[in-house]
């Protein structure tokens, strides 16, 4: 998950949204890494999900059967809030997680 979060920082890295909205080529690899982190989180036992509740486990897996499953529909505008707003902070608790196993 962190590696994913690393490709989209790096994806995103100097644009704005205007910008972003505008990109096909990094609207896909920011949307495959979004598939890449909820396809992790779907693999990790519930024990570990329940362990950790302060994150959004079901909307994270949620946003990536979205991306799979409804893409069309997927607004640029929403991915970026989740990157603008969203994903450090669930890096930051991540890292958290993985100093406490």
């Amino acid at each position: 998950m962190l590696a994913a979060i690393a490709n989209i920082q790096a994806f995103v890295q100097g644009l704005d949204q205007e910008s972003f909205v505008k990109d096909t080529k990094t609207l896909r690899a920011v949307t495959y890494e979004f598939v890449v982190i909820g396809e992790a989180v779907a693999r990790l036992p519930e024990e570990f999900l329940e362990a950790y509740p302060q994150l959004p486990w079901r909307a994270i897996k949620a946003l990536r059967n979205y991306a799979v499953h409804e893409y069309v529909r997927l607004s640029p505008q929403v991915l970026w809030q989740i990157v603008s707003e969203e994903l450090e902070p669930l890096k930051r608790e991540l890292e958290r997680i993985l100093k406490d196993l």
